[in-house]
């Protein structure tokens, strides 16, 4: 266990432009029973809301995943940063692992552990997602396990649809070959799931060839895959959705996540979207402030 106030941050080599408001709340930062994942409390004793942070592609493993939750701890809340996926390794020094068969029932329990806790003691959830921890958290909103403990659902450039599993290798534009005479394999895009697959031939100076990204399921529940571009249902969820999206994200298209709200709207469901001009993936400082401002803002109503 550590004790720690919680100050200013700011992080721009790993992950989005972070710069957070110095609190006077001291934290607490706990072990859990999942590997590589820390809970983030207020130390005074009491119960509060709880919130399970899923981050990207990494998993959650990176050090800087921490940050958001320490921030959102110092607001009064207890926050899970629970590591999905890549939670054996250790991330900066071993190569990650591919990401396929993703077990949801863990992301389940994990939840179900935080709301039961003395830190929450049966208090309102909350499920935080960013990109393909985004996605996941999408999928949680269509599950009847998972909608019983959970709240809200807030999500930064999540998908409407399952994407499928990737190898971070595979990811490496360097390590495939366009033979097409256009030279458009890419469609400019760095998503493998909009490159044309039946022009690129693997580098061999890459190593073996991973799992084309078609090949590879993402995610499964007990043991069974969630079928890849097939829309989420999360019309299923029927509580509060917070989404952010930068106009200009390079690695998806924003209207994944216009889509999710449209789809809302069209079942009745509470959801608010805001589409940041000119933003990507990750945001620039200044936007990122007023992203957290309309994440707490959200939460304080929520929760």
């Amino acid at each position: 266990m550590r004790t720690f106030w919680c100050l200013v941050f700011a992080v721009t080599l790993f992950g989005p432009g972070i710069s957070f408001a110095a609190s006077d709340i001291r934290i607490l930062e706990l072990s859990t029973p999942f590997g590589r994942s820390k809970l983030y409390v207020p130390n005074d004793g009491q119960a509060h809301s709880g919130i399970v942070m899923l981050h990207g592609s990494e998993g959650g493993s990176l050090p800087y995943a921490a940050l958001e939750a320490q921030f959102l701890a110092s607001h009064g809340y207890a926050v899970l940063a629970f590591c999905w996926y890549n939670c054996g390794k250790n991330p900066i020094t071993a190569p990650f692992d591919p990401l396929e068969n993703v077990e949801l029932r863990k992301t389940i329990e994990a939840i179900r552990w935080l709301k039961n806790s003395p830190h929450v003691q049966g208090g309102k959830m909350a499920v935080l997602g960013w990109s393909r921890g985004g996605e996941q958290a999408v999928l949680l909103g269509s599950i009847p396990d998972s909608i019983e403990l959970i709240d809200a659902i807030a999500v930064h450039t999540p998908s409407d649809k399952v994407v499928s599993g990737f190898s971070w290798t595979g990811l490496d534009r360097r390590c495939w070959i366009c033979t097409s005479l256009d030279l458009k394999c890419f469609n400019s895009s760095n998503d493998p799931g909009q490159w044309d697959w039946s022009n690129i031939r693997w580098n061999l100076f890459c190593g073996p060839r991973p799992k084309l990204p078609r090949d590879t399921q993402s995610w499964i529940l007990d043991g069974v895959p969630f079928e890849v571009d097939k829309t989420i249902e999360i019309e299923d969820f029927g509580k509060p959705v917070f989404i952010t999206v930068g106009d200009k994200d390079e690695l998806w298209d924003y209207m994944k996540s216009v889509r999710i709200k449209e789809r809302l709207e069209e079942f009745g469901q509470p959801v608010e979207l805001h589409v940041f001009p000119g933003e990507y993936h990750n945001f620039s400082s200044e936007n990122e402030n007023k992203r957290h401002r309309l994440l707490l803002s959200f939460l304080q109503r929520v929760l």
